[in-house]
């Protein structure tokens, strides 16, 4: 079997040239040395006894040796290791050149020398160049560790497992120099042009099993893998911070720790938690558990289960919720939904705000979405859309925790709050209470029913209530006059309506403003018989009471179809179906009038009767005046007949 030196042959490789002369390292005497080595034979490290000499030169290439050849047989070597004690003869200079050959032991083989003989300078007890085992002192300027002339990386080891390797990866025309850098396990890959990876992976699972996938790898230019198992930085200048099975796989993305999480997108970042992705460019999760941030420029916050899904949308946390549109935001809570641009959910649960401006808060909030809603989520999911590209645009509601609440239109403005609304004030014992304002809407505990006050800048105006009393039943509706916002009801009530919709007045006179000084253009009915007459009186029932706002059953009254003929201004459209509703404000007027041509009429027949009476009764006299003269006649002609 032949030895060779690692410089011509990798038969017989020694570290480094035998690590300087197979690593020569001061004893504690002077001139004595413990030699240490590292021997490769047939390309695997050696085992058993070699026989190894040592010759001293005062130059390198002299054809003299300071000495006889030292000779070391039977040294054991173990996994290619050995180490063992020599005295060497020291040059004046204070420079020995020292020349290794070796043999397998009881071969009879000549020896092999094992590359060109190399310095030790015993004045420092070190080799120049090499580094001693209890430190060295007095290194040239410009003196390092590692190769000159060749592109392997250098290697760190320990306990016989790799610890760190530094591999030169830049060219002259690429980078300069830019190496690439590991540290940690010897499973961890550093492959990109200034690639770093600062340390943990493992080759192996806590069970002991070999694992294939728990080493780090920065494998794109300058990214950076700072430490953690399973992590990859594959986009340029990209960072896994450290965690578990993180990727940073576009350029300057980021992962700052964590597990399982991606920040797939340039400028990407996922600060942590478990199974976040951030998905597109400058989007951002900053932790929490599955979160994805797919818009650009999207961001969530944290929480569970959320995505932010267009460009500028906003989670900020909570569980399962959903900002699809461009600028939408859910600041938190459960399963809502942002749906339209620039359209914000509160917070709270289950609300949905889908049109675009549009504003949802509390529970069950829904706010119709346009035509082109994405995942609607499970704010939106039970909700119809609007029919039209923007929702109910410009819309707010806020509902309570009683039964969802959902728009009909937009730019509405819709709470629902079943335990009560307070404006100004929070001291109210009633649905709405608002203070500093016209309209008061309060409960004043007759029996549970809602009141609502219409008042003026002086506190004066009408309490309409719904109370029992002032011999109506419960349920009816009063309209009472009131000098103060906490007036009582009952002693100034104006009328009262039953359920039948039957009006009663019950106190003080109801009226219109009628003062001369309040009007103009003032003239006299035009026919008011005539038109009164025109009118037809109808018994009739509702198709839909409900819809109709009136009590079920028969009712009379008039047919607005009708009364527009004889009276058009009495006839207004209402509602946008355009219903016609009749509102025969000055009918009293008409009547009295009409009756006034009534009477007219009657006064001309009456004379014209008289009359005719007067002129009967002449005749009628006149006739009893003949007869009573015949009779005379006829008597006195009986006499002289002798009757």
């Amino acid at each position: 079997m032949t030895l060779r030196p690692f410089a011509r042959s990798p038969i017989v490789a020694p570290i480094a040239t035998l690590l300087a002369a197979l690593m020569l390292a001061p004893a504690a005497q002077a001139a004595k040395f413990t030699y240490h080595g590292d021997l490769m034979d047939g390309g695997a490290p050696a085992n058993g006894t070699y026989d190894l000499r040592v010759r001293a030169f005062a130059q390198p290439g002299d054809a003299k040796a300071l000495s006889e050849a030292i000779e070391l047989p039977g040294v054991l070597l173990a996994d290619g290791r050995f180490s063992t004690e020599l005295d060497l003869p020291e040059d004046a200079d204070g420079i020995t050149w020292v020349e290794v050959a070796v043999r397998k032991s009881g071969s009879g083989a000549d020896y092999e020398t094992l590359g060109d003989p190399q310095p030790l300078a015993k004045a420092n007890s070190t080799c120049p160049g090499a580094w001693a085992l209890d430190g060295n002192s007095g290194a040239p300027a410009g003196s390092f560790l590692g190769f000159v002339d060749n592109t392997q990386p250098l290697v760190l080891k320990a306990n016989n497992n790799t610890v760190a390797t530094f591999t030169p990866r830049g060219t002259v025309s690429n980078y300069g120099d830019a190496p690439g850098v590991v540290l940690g396990s010897s499973a961890n890959v550093a492959s990109g042009i200034g690639a770093t990876v600062g340390g943990g992976g493992s080759t192996r699972a806590a069970s002991g099993a070999v694992c294939s996938i728990c080493n780090n790898n920065a494998s794109g230019e300058f990214s950076t893998v700072s430490g953690g198992t399973g992590n990859t930085a594959s986009g340029g200048s990209s960072t896994v911070g450290g965690g578990k099975l993180n990727t940073a796989s576009n350029s300057t993305s980021t992962v700052s720790g964590g597990m399982n999480n991606m920040a797939s997108a340039a400028n990407s970042t996922v600060g942590g938690g478990y199974g976040n992705t951030a998905a597109s460019n400058d989007s951002t999760v900053s932790g929490g558990n599955t979160n994805t941030a797919s818009g650009g420029f999207s961001t969530v916050s944290g929480g569970t289960f959320n995505r932010a899904l267009a460009n500028s949308s906003t989670v900020s946390g909570g569980y399962t919720n959903i900002a699809n549109s461009d600028y939408s935001t859910v600041i938190g809570g459960y399963g809502n939904t942002a749906g339209g641009a620039d359209s914000t959910v509160g917070g709270g649960r289950s609300n949905c705000a889908g049109g675009a401006a549009s504003w949802a808060g509390g529970t069950g909030a829904k706010i119709r979405p346009g035509t082109g809603l994405g995942s609607p989520g499970y704010g939106c999911f039970d909700v119809a859309n609007s029919g039209d590209a923007d929702g109910d645009e410009g819309t707010f509601v806020w509902a309570d925790n009683t039964a969802p609440l959902t728009s009909t239109g937009p730019n509405q403005f819709l709470i629902r709050a079943d335990g009560g609304v307070g404006i100004n004030t929070s001291k109210f014992g009633a649905a709405v209470n608002l203070r500093g304002s016209e309209l008061m809407i309060k409960n004043n505990g007759y029996d549970g029913n809602t009141d609502v006050t219409l008042l003026n800048s002086t506190n004066r105006g009408y309490l309409m209530a719904s109370i029992p009393g002032t011999g109506g039943a419960a349920g009816d509706f009063y309209v009472t006059e009131t000098d103060a916002r906490t007036a009582t009801v009952g002693f100034t009530n104006r009328f009262r309506i039953d359920a039948a919709g039957t009006t009663f007045v019950v106190g003080g006179a109801v009226g219109n403003l009628s003062d001369a000084r309040l009007k103009k253009n003032v003239a006299e009915i035009a026919a008011p018989l005539d038109t009164l007459l025109a009118l037809h009186g109808q018994v009739f029932e509702y198709i839909d009471p409900v819809a109709s706002m009136n009590p079920p059953g028969q009712r009379m009254g008039f047919i607005a179809q009708d009364v527009q003929k004889a009276i058009p201004q009495w006839v207004k459209p209402t509602g946008p179906d355009g219903y016609l509703a009749v509102t025969p404000i000055g009918f009293e007027a008409l009547a009295v009038e009409a009756i006034r041509d009534l009477k007219a009429e009657s006064d001309v027949r009456i004379e014209q009767l008289e009359a005719e009476n007067a002129a009967l009764r002449s005749d009628n006299a006149a006739m009893r005046a003949s007869l009573e003269t015949l009779d005379a006649r006829l008597a006195k002609l009986e006499t002289r007949q002798g009757k």
